[in-house]
């Protein structure tokens, strides 16, 4: 196993991403991991998927289009809309399931002809179960994701917790989806969509002395904002859906590939 010397990450912008700060890199090419090398010690090894919060963007402008005009007009807020729509919906869409390939398939299979798929719909489908099979998909797609590294010997599912960023994550629902899906607890920190600018500071001022080390200037800036524990019944839900989820792109990348429609 390849040691983690750093709790588990994901980052849910509008592209899909996670991994972990490790002593030493993978680079076994098949499970075709990223690695860099950490500007303090170890290495950070990652791996991306494309359509992260924008296949959130894109289902908000094709469903919720009159809904966000008026929410803008009257000064509300269009997630806590489809929000308190959504939550009113079971774990797994009423069977509506979601393959978040919008932008191609990036990681874990690197597909560029795979494409954005509904499966199971009908007539009685509503766009508010779309929408929690959009953001169900995109969390889906993300523990595929992380199975790689376990595959790798990075024992990410160990720690139990991942350290959650980026603007997606402010949307709470959400951030409780990738949690009964992943089965850990999704740890949001502070101003998480303002991570890059705080790594830097964080590099930066260590380099310039106003922190013996990088740990302690993490320890002192970087604060966890909320903690989100799964659910124990919502996670058996998404156990039998994950299973499907792969079995759908399987099936679905023959026909993609086979093909090859265009964008």
């Amino acid at each position: 196993a390849i040691e983690v010397d750093g709790k588990p990450f994901m980052y849910l912008g509008s592209a899909n991403w996670g991994g972990a700060r490790t002593s030493r890199p993978h680079l076994k090419a098949n499970l075709r991991l990223n690695n860099v090398i950490h500007p303090w010690n170890g290495y950070v090894v990652f791996s991306t998927t494309t359509s992260g919060s924008v296949s959130l963007d894109w289902a908000i402008k094709v469903f919720y289009e009159l809904e966000e005009a008026e929410a803008k007009s009257k000064n509300a807020n269009i997630y806590d809309i489809i929000n308190s729509r959504i939550e009113m919906i079971s774990p797994g869409s009423n069977g509506v399931l979601f393959l978040p390939y919008l932008r191609g398939g990036g990681g874990p299979h690197w597909d560029p002809n795979s494409r954005g798929t509904f499966l199971g719909l009908t007539l009685a489908t509503s766009k508010a179960e779309l929408v929690r099979a959009v953001m169900e998909g995109v969390s889906l797609n993300f523990r595929w994701l992380i199975e790689q590294f376990e595959l790798a010997g990075i024992k990410m599912f160990e720690w139990g917790a991942i350290n959650s960023t980026g603007g997606g994550v402010l949307n709470r629902q959400w951030a409780s989806i990738y949690a009964d899906v992943l089965g850990m607890k999704v740890n949001v920190l502070k101003m998480p969509q303002e991570v890059t600018a705080m790594g830097s500071f964080l590099v930066a001022a260590t380099a310039m002395g106003f922190y013996d080390d990088f740990e302690k200037a993490k320890n002192n800036v970087v604060k966890v904002d909320v903690s989100i524990n799964p659910n124990e019944t919502k996670k058996k839900v998404y156990d039998r859906l994950y299973a499907i989820f792969k079995e759908a792109y399987k099936n679905t990348a023959q026909f993609y590939n086979s093909y090859k429609l265009e964008a």
